[in-house]
């Protein structure tokens, strides 16, 4: 079946009550040895028994390709006879301009067209970046409140994986983006507010048309990443059995920890005092995660929480609604460093291996990941 052409528009956090109960998950059983042979594509021949679909969502100027590394421990890990991993070919390079609603649509279509050529049962998805937002957007359009287990009428949502992806979206701080708070820090006081208020998101939105706009919160009164906040998105994220997010301690100048991990200021400052002795170890991958069981059953899961869709508040509160929003489907919290690498400035890359030749660091990551989701399926 050949895949639908897809239209773009032109460029244009832990609180005391939640102390971790362990720094790290000690793996009880020894992952099983599976074939070395690779599924690369949907239409392989052993894909005709696969049951089990793994969709890899692409960032912001991602290609399908920036996946390999990643695509390789997952196939390495996990039963090839029954799981297939699929690179979106979708949303690549400057099509990621055209925004999360745009990219979520063209995501949600090509998954129902994968999803038709074979006997899919089950689907996850690990996203990178804006690839995280995409996915999101994605379910909830692939969501059906009349299933209250399935998506697309068939497929059992398992996992959702996050890799360093701005959840909720930029208000200029160094929580949300380090590298907009140096610049301004570098220029004068009031040149500097100038500078992160109001031109940041204006260049923003010329470099990268509606994404940068929707990254900023100045969409429209209603922004995109807090309607995803809201049903049918949260829905949608409820179904699926795991939760996960990746977040980059330090080095990653385009998505800050609070962000990716989805924790206040607060949260973050309470880790930083309880486990700060870990920062002076060596940091090139995993230097935190919590409990396996976090994925799919974290304390701070709700299951009757009303999220407000009142709008009439400053973007910083819009902000951190959006985050307990999300915080209340519950997820679980790994945290990566890579301050020990002579491209630590490139953490946002090495968490998924983007480039082998220069992101080779985060290799131990990427394997991370595959015995997570190896580990998930064995578990629950």
């Amino acid at each position: 079946m050949s895949m639908k052409t897809i239209r773009y528009p032109t460029i244009g956090t832990l609180r005391p009550s939640h102390r971790i109960l362990c720094q790290a998950h000690v793996m009880s059983s020894i992952l099983s040895s599976t074939t070395e042979s690779c599924i690369t594509s949907v239409g392989k021949t052993n894909a005709g028994n696969a049951k089990h679909l793994i969709v890899l969502v692409n960032g912001l100027w991602g290609r399908a390709k920036h996946w390999k590394t990643v695509e390789n421990e997952l196939q390495r890990v996990l039963d090839s006879s029954s799981t297939v991993v699929h690179a979106s070919k979708v949303n690549q390079l400057f099509q990621t301009y055209a925004g999360i609603d745009v990219c979520g649509s063209a995501l949600a279509d090509e998954v129902k067209q994968v999803a038709q050529q074979d006997r899919y049962d089950k689907i996850s998805f690990v996203g990178h970046s804006m690839g995280g937002l995409i996915a999101r957007n994605a379910i909830g359009k692939l969501y059906h409140a009349d299933d209250e287990e399935l998506i697309l009428g068939h497929l059992e949502p398992c996992h959702f994986v996050t890799l360093a992806t701005p959840h909720v979206g930029f208000v200029p701080t160094y929580e949300d983006v380090p590298l907009v708070h140096w610049i301004r820090g570098t220029v004068p006081s009031a040149l500097g507010e100038v500078v992160l208020d109001r031109g940041v998101p204006w260049l923003t939105s010329i470099m990268m048309g509606e994404s940068g706009k929707q990254f900023f919160l100045r969409d429209g009164d209603v922004p995109i990443l807090y309607s995803m906040a809201l049903d049918p998105y949260i829905s949608a994220l409820k179904r699926f059995k795991t939760r996960t997010c990746y977040g980059n301690r330090s080095g990653d100048h385009l998505v800050g920890w609070c962000n990716s991990s989805l924790r206040s200021r607060e949260e973050i400052e309470y880790i930083q005092q309880d486990i700060g002795r870990e920062m002076n170890t060596a940091c090139t991958g995993v230097v935190r995660e919590d409990p396996l069981h976090y994925a799919w059953a974290h304390p701070e899961a709700t299951s009757s929480h009303s999220p407000s869709s009142d709008t009439s508040c400053a973007m910083h509160e819009l902000q951190n609604r959006a985050r307990e929003n999300l915080k209340s489907v519950g997820w679980r919290r790994i945290d990566v460093c890579f301050k020990d690498s002579r491209l630590w400035f490139l953490s946002h890359q090495h968490i998924m291996v983007q480039r082998s030749a220069i992101n080779m660091i985060g290799m131990e990551t990427a394997k991370h990941i595959a015995r997570q989701i190896h580990l998930y399926e064995n578990t629950i």
